[in-house]
C-alpha cells in the first residue's frame, strides 16, 4: 500500500494591508536585532565606507561595532553593503524591510539625516533609561511605518554569584579580604566607557561643545574626572565601578564549579586559570 500524501495547509495572508505590514515587521524582528547586536560580522576586509560617520581601523576590536549607533547609521547609508534592505519571505512573497532616515541630522556628527534618534527617559518606568528610536518601512506596503526602540544589550555582563577575593594579601597564609554577592543580581559594563558613548551623554545633557570631534578617538576610553564619572553613570541609572567588583570580574576563580571555596586564590595575572601555578 502506498502511504497517503501529507496534507499541506497553506497559510493565507491577512486581508488587511495593515495587519500584513505588522506580520512582516514581526518576522523581520530577529534579523533587525541580529544586525544591531552582531553587525560587526558583516564588515569585510575593506572596512566601512562612511568616514563621516565612523572610522574603521584594524586596531579596534570588532565588539566596538556591536550595538553601535554609528555602525547602524553607516549600514543604512550603504557603507557596509550596497543592498541594505532585509528580505523576508512570507505568504509566498518577498518583502523588503528597511530603516527610514526619519530623524534630523546631528550636526556634531554629519549633515546626513539620521536612521536613529537618541532618547533619555525623563520619568521612571520599565527600567529603560536610555536608547535609540528607529523606524522601519516595507517597500511593498507603502504608507506604513513602525517605530522601535533599540538599547545597548551588548554592554552588560552578569557577575556570577559566589565568593570573591579583593586585592592581594602580603602573606600567602592570609586569606585576605573576601566578599560574596549571593542573592544580588550584579551586572557590569564589559568595556571601558568610550569617547563615543560620552559624546552621546554630552549631546543629551546640553554640552555639545564638549563633544570629541576626532573620530579616531571615538572608540578609545574616555578620560573623565570622578565627578564626571559619577554623573555619566547616574545618567544611565548606574554607578561607578568599585575596585572589588573590578577584581571579581577580571580574576577568574580557579574552580568555576564551586561558588563556596574554602580559600579564594588570587591569580598572578587577570583572566588566569592555572590550577598548578596559581
Amino acid at each position: 500500500m502506498r502511504p497517503r500524501p501529507k496534507l499541506v495547509v497553506k497559510t493565507l495572508p491577512p486581508e488587511s494591508r495593515e495587519e500584513l505590514f505588522t506580520q512582516v515587521i514581526r518576522a523581520a524582528h530577529p534579523y533587525i536585532l541580529k544586525l544591531w547586536e552582531e553587525g560587526d560580522r558583516l564588515i569585510t576586509r575593506n572596512g566601512l565606507q562612511c568616514d563621516q560617520e565612523i572610522t574603521f581601523t584594524k586596531d579596534v576590536g570588532r565588539s566596538y561595532y556591536q550595538c553601535q549607533p554609528h555602525f547602524w547609521q553607516c549600514y543604512w547609508q550603504g557603507g557596509v553593503n550596497k543592498k541594505t534592505s532585509i528580505q523576508i519571505e512570507l505568504f509566498g512573497q518577498t518583502f523588503s524591510v528597511a530603516a527610514r532616515p526619519a530623524f534630523d541630522p546631528i550636526k556634531e556628527y554629519s549633515e546626513h539625516e539620521r536612521y536613529y534618534e537618541m532618547f533619555k527617559r525623563k520619568t521612571p518606568g520599565l527600567g529603560l533609561h536610555y536608547g535609540y528610536i528607529v523606524e522601519f518601512e516595507v517597500a511593498e506596503l507603502p504608507g506604513y511605518s513602525q517605530p522601535m526602540v533599540l538599547t545597548d544589550t551588548c554592554r552588560d555582563t552578569y557577575l556570577p554569584q559566589r565568593i570573591y577575593g579583593y586585592g592581594r594579601p602580603k602573606d600567602l597564609r592570609d586569606p585576605g579580604f573576601t566578599w560574596d554577592n549571593f542573592d544580588r543580581e550584579i551586572f557590569l559594563d564589559k568595556f571601558y566607557v568610550s569617547n563615543q558613548q560620552v559624546n552621546e551623554w554630552r549631546l543629551l545633557t546640553g554640552e555639545a561643545a564638549k563633544v570629541t570631534a576626532d573620530r579616531q578617538q571615538w572608540p578609545r576610553p574616555a578620560l573623565l574626572d570622578l565627578d564626571e564619572q559619577r554623573a555619566y553613570c547616574g545618567f544611565l541609572g548606574k554607578r561607578v565601578l568599585e575596585a572589588k567588583l573590578f577584581d571579581a570580574a577580571t580574576m577568574s576563580p580557579t574552580d568555576l564549579k564551586n561558588p563556596l571555596p574554602d580559600r579564594v586564590q588570587r591569580p598572578s595575572t587577570p583572566w588566569q586559570r592555572d590550577l598548578s601555578k596559581t
